[in-house]
């Protein structure tokens, strides 16, 4: 039997990194939109998914699975002839992993930082003079990519991984931010180029149509 995906997110947030990955592995899978304006993720039924109330959470064979890092391990080691995700034990696949974490735990934190002290939090609670705070935070996480990455076409390797949609991802989340001009012109290059895959075109243009 096939495996059973469904994906709960909203636009523009972590879970489009999911989508994106979802379709360059080709597989079948159900697109579930919540509108956080709307409440759907403080529902119960979605408290039971992820008590958090985040996106994403990939529903697979039945069993919740949230963290999109975690999510994204999971489907490319259940998928590995799409070659996203190099043998675990092997150099390759510790690069990417190095990647996947950095992005998750240091490129994107100041965006989450800025965004909480922006729209997020409610206003009560907002810091405006934090946002100051991570936009050098991101500058200088920038920095740390930059020459992880060098000049090379891709993140780990001679091809295209779940490495490159993430950093890739993220440094369009800091677009968004107001940060794209912090970003180095071969950085936001390389960028755009993955960003013209297929996969991310689709995965986007179903965002849209469930506005």
């Amino acid at each position: 039997m096939a495996p059973s995906y469904t994906l709960y997110g909203a636009t523009r947030s972590r879970s489009t990194r999911i989508a994106w990955l979802l379709d360059e592995l080709g597989v079948p899978w159900t697109w579930q939109p919540l509108s956080f304006r709307a409440g759907d993720n403080r529902t119960p039924a979605f408290r039971a998914l992820n008590p958090s109330g985040k996106v994403p959470v990939l529903v697979a064979d039945g069993t919740a699975i949230t963290e999109s890092a975690a999510i994204a391990r999971f489907l490319c080691a259940r998928h590995p002839d799409a070659g996203l995700m190099p043998a675990e034990g092997t150099l390759d696949g510790a690069r990417v992993d190095q990647w996947l974490f950095f992005v998750t735990t240091e490129l994107e934190q100041a965006l989450w930082t800025k965004a909480k002290h922006t729209f997020a939090l409610p206003a009560k609670l907002r810091v405006p003079a934090v946002r100051e705070t991570a936009n050098t935070e991101f500058k200088r996480a920038v920095a740390v990519a930059a020459a992880m990455h060098g000049d090379a076409p891709y993140a780990v390797g001679d091809t295209f991984t779940v490495a490159d949609l993430f950093f890739a991802h993220t440094l369009i989340w800091g677009k968004a931010a107001g940060l794209w001009e912090v970003i180095p012109p071969e950085l936001q290059a390389y960028a755009l180029r993955q960003l013209r895959r297929p996969a991310y075109q689709s995965a986007v243009s179903r965002e849209a149509d469930s506005e």
